[in-house]
């Protein structure tokens, strides 16, 4: 039986082991996004509501979660896949709270760094809204829990060997960049098969384990199957064995490339936005690689940080798109992983640190923490409220609400793409508006679906003769699009040269293409239009900062208001144009 000391001093370690991923999971549950947002959330949450494919590579893994979570009560599709994602984060932190323990530091410590990591603006943003990243982070925390250095006990390789190739598979399946973490997980496998009493059997454990992670891509099979050619929620065609090596591989994107672009990678301004993603944890990170002392084990540590240094500094540097606007939001996401090593490492080294002071003194250092905690909560949830604005929603109703009956628009920005396939598949809006992504016409399998679902042939991208890539035959595209009848839209113009080759409009946050220039509206009826469809918008009270997925949107809407002005000053009515120049300025603060 155990007295009443040791009772008490267990029930201590329990509280300070739950206490700080409880509290995470109560913040990322009350504060979860409950609108659609930018970036990817919008088709992740559309996936996981009504299944299909997600970009490549599908994450399988993570849009089964959403599925199996489809019961969570919620007041949108949106906002049941982002408290699944808080359960993710809150588990996440749990994970890392553990990693930290099983590298040597104490509990009162690793709670700490827990909680510093859990209310940092990157991890809190990423745990509330439809993302990968949380579930990213978890696994990889499994991983460094079982790659623990320290003798295993006696016959438990194989259990380790076994889990470790399983944690490997369930995040390759749902997110690449787990397998940075590679020197680390290798390392582990093969100390375990040395002193594994059967080598052969753990080998052939760990390869048993890591099929069955990597399982989860079965799902990407079986939904694009089930899907009709005219599905609008499937992205690629994973049904074939080809097809499914081209999704998991990135090929539309470039496997090696975070993005479709021509821009060439920047590292320095990446490190730059990556070291302030970093400090985003009070600093921790630096401070650990400063102190952290490696004894016996020093060959794990090596491995840690040289996981640390491919998922930050190296992983960083190939990225090929701008670490400014929404670039930066884009790959800011991928500093969160190196943000849950960087924090483990910091809590081993201050573990360490503390050991050389009284321990009174580090008590009171830790008590002082708790304060700047708050503190950095509150800064950081300013971040977040931020983030989950409702622009974006807001923007797919809006535009859903000004588009006439049986139109086609042409979008751009994934943002915007993502909000029309949500609205159409999750909640079923506009069955009659047919969405058409010009860019994604470039590929091989989008023009088959597309042309299945507007029943005519749609003009695919051209290959000219000793291009590496095909390019987008806009004009074309545009043509044919007008030559239906229906009525045609653009978001944004996707070739600007086409802003001059075609007559167009603008009416709300939309473009309007016609086939003649005489359709064109003159500037009076054309601002009376503009008025009337405003009137039925819904927007916000204070414009979105630049910079951000919001702030993209505001420029839509201030759109119709600088082509007046410019209207009104040809035509010389300047006090018109000045009128529509400072509608345009209250609208957006660039």
């Amino acid at each position: 039986m155990f007295d009443r000391d040791s009772s008490r001093r267990l029930f201590v370690q329990s509280v300070s082991r739950s206490f700080v991923p409880l509290l995470a999971g109560v913040l990322y549950t009350v504060t979860a996004s409950r609108v659609l947002l930018g970036g990817d959330s919008a088709e992740l949450a559309a996936v996981g509501a009504t299944g299909g494919v997600a970009h490549p590579p599908g994450y399988p893994l993570y849009i089964l979660w959403l599925r199996a979570t489809s019961w969570l009560p919620a007041t949108s599709p949106a906002h049941r896949a982002a408290l699944a994602t808080a359960i993710l984060g809150a588990l996440s932190v749990a994970a890392l709270q553990q990693a930290c323990v099983a590298w040597g530091a104490r509990q009162r410590t690793a709670a700490v760094a827990a909680a510093i990591y859990a209310v940092s603006p990157l991890a809190w943003r990423l745990a509330t809204e439809p993302e990968v990243f949380a579930l990213n982070v978890l696994l990889a925390m499994g991983i460094v829990i079982f790659a623990a250095p320290g003798p295993p006990p006696r016959g438990s390789e194989t259990l380790r060997v076994a889990v470790l190739a399983l944690l490997a598979g369930l995040g390759i399946s749902n997110h690449h960049t787990i397998v940075l973490l590679a020197p680390l997980g290798l390392w582990a496998s093969v100390r375990a098969l040395r002193h594994a009493r059967a080598p052969g059997l753990a080998a052939l454990a760990g390869i048993s384990t890591l099929a069955i992670g990597l399982s989860a891509y079965a799902y990407l099979v079986v939904a694009s199957r089930a899907a009709p050619l005219d599905a609008g929620c499937v992205w690629g065609d994973t049904g074939t064995a080809s097809g499914l090596l081209h999704h998991f591989l990135r090929k539309d994107y470039g496997t090696t490339q975070l993005a479709v672009s021509t821009a060439a990678p920047d590292p320095v301004r990446h490190w730059v936005v990556l070291g302030h993603s970093l400090l985003g944890s009070c600093g921790l990170p630096l401070f650990g690689l400063a102190v952290f002392r490696v004894r016996r084990e020093r060959v794990a540590t090596l491995m840690l940080v040289a996981c640390f240094v491919l998922t930050g500094p190296a992983l960083v540097s190939l990225f090929n798109l701008p670490s400014h606007g929404v670039g930066r939001l884009v790959v800011s996401r991928f500093h969160l992983l190196p943000l849950a090593l960087g924090v483990h490492l910091g809590a081993v080294g201050l573990d360490r640190a503390l050991a050389f002071v009284p321990r009174r003194a580090g008590a009171a250092l830790l008590a002082v923490i708790a304060p700047l905690l708050g503190v950095r909560a509150a800064c950081s949830w300013a971040d977040v409220r931020a983030d989950h604005r409702p622009t974006t929603e807001l923007y797919v109703r809006n535009v859903l609400t000004t588009l006439p009956e049986n139109a086609i628009v042409l979008a751009s920005s994934d943002d915007v793409i993502g909000g029309f396939l949500y609205a159409r598949c999750a909640l079923g809006l506009r069955p009659d508006v047919d969405v058409i992504s010009p860019h994604l016409l470039l590929s091989d399998w989008y023009p088959r679906r597309l042309s299945a679902k507007l029943g005519y042939e749609v003009v695919r991208g051209v290959r000219r003769p000793g291009a590496e890539h095909p390019t987008l035959s806009g004009p074309a595209l545009l043509t044919q699009t007008l030559a239906t009848g229906r009525p045609v839209f653009l978001t944004a113009w996707f070739v600007p040269q086409l802003a001059t080759s075609f007559p167009s409009y603008p009416v709300g946050p939309l473009i309007r293409v016609v086939d003649r220039p005489e359709a064109v509206l003159a500037p009076g009826p054309l601002l009376a239009l503009n008025e009337r469809v405003f009137e039925r918008l819904d927007l916000e009270g204070v414009p979105a900062p630049p910079g951000t997925w919001a702030g993209a949107r505001a420029a839509d809407y201030a759109r119709p208001w600088l082509v007046l002005a410019q209207a009104f000053e040809r035509g010389g009515d300047p006090t018109a144009a000045a009128w529509c120049r400072e509608r345009a300025r209250t609208l957006t603060p660039r």
